[in-house]
């Protein structure tokens, strides 16, 4: 057992030797830190704060890499859209906020999704049907359960085709609720977590622990650092 934090908060990694291989169940570090900082969060760039900004999903989805520091009103609201997930009363909540304290839009853009139902109301994947065309109708297709393929046309089920948007934020399994968790902690708002500058997301990942690279090699003040929590 090996403690790679070095007194920033133990996290163990254990590691098991077979046939000569390592192997490790490498995950994200997201971490909140508290630090010494006063004064209010700039939007993204002191000098530019655009009337209305598009929100990818590449932009709301937080794993183990890459190394992010996230400490203006835009990126910590990003962190909380993904958060959110697909609640869209959550992230429509978010976007309010965020044009109220800072008059920037976030147009948060949505994924499209294809879910496949059978008769009985079952989802399916799309890797577990087969589109197959329909002899009565040219150029129509329609989709049927993968495992019944080689059954005789009466035989197989048809499912129905549907294509919904959703959010697309994604936290990694290892940091879901992270937010949650600190702002009770903490007994703060989200505006509040925005908009003050001492709190600042860390995304890192336990095989790179590059934030604590930084601070062991002195690139971070640990003094100016008053809590980390994971």
């Amino acid at each position: 057992m090996k403690n790679i934090m070095n007194g920033w908060g133990k996290i163990d990694m254990k590691r098991t030797i077979r046939n000569g291989v390592f192997e490790t169940n490498s995950s994200s570090m997201h971490s909140i830190v508290i630090t010494k900082e006063k004064g209010e969060n700039c939007f993204l760039y002191e000098d530019w704060k655009p009337e209305k900004y598009t929100v990818w999903d590449h932009d709301i989805s937080f794993g183990r890499t890459p190394f992010e520091i996230l400490n203006t009103v835009y990126d910590k609201a990003r962190y909380a859209i993904a958060s959110a997930g697909t609640d869209e009363k959550k992230v429509s909540s978010i976007i309010k906020l965020v044009k109220e304290i800072s008059d920037v839009e976030l147009d948060v853009k949505k994924n499209k999704e294809e879910l496949f139902r059978d008769c009985n109301g079952n989802v399916y994947h799309w890797c577990d049907i087969e589109w197959i065309p329909d002899e009565d109708e040219k150029g129509m297709e329609y989709p049927i359960l993968w495992k019944e393929r080689g059954l005789p046309p009466e035989q197989q089920t048809t499912l129905e085709f549907k294509e919904i948007e959703k959010y697309p934020g994604y936290i990694d399994h290892q940091s879901l609720g992270l937010l949650d968790r600190f702002l009770a902690k903490e007994e703060i708002d989200l505006k509040e977590f925005l908009l003050n500058k001492k709190y600042v997301v860390v995304i890192d990942g336990d095989e790179y622990c590059t934030f604590e690279s930084l601070v062991s090699s002195g690139l971070v003040d640990k003094n100016n650092i008053v809590d980390r929590v994971m």
